[in-house]
């Protein structure tokens, strides 16, 4: 029941990181894949940047933090 965010998730912690508390002025991958090129060797995921917000693809080979969460399932009524 751990897993690697989506961008829309990050978001919404991005919104409360002073709250959460932790998070560096870095990239932290995403759970998205951004498309490969085979024939360069190379292939891509989303990363969300805790410094401004802002979305983007790198590299899966590079060194990027994650930040992984738990999943919580909640239910409405009783």
């Amino acid at each position: 029941d751990w897993l690697i965010p989506i961008t829309s998730i990050y978001e919404r912690m991005y919104a409360a990181k002073n709250d959460i508390g932790g998070f560096q002025n870095k990239q932290y991958w995403t759970s998205e894949t951004a498309g490969c090129d085979y024939d360069a060797w190379e292939c891509f995921a989303y990363v969300y940047n805790f410094g401004n917000g802002s979305t983007g693809k790198d590299n899966v080979f590079n060194m990027n933090p994650s930040r992984p969460i738990r999943s919580v399932n909640f239910k409405v009524g009783f």
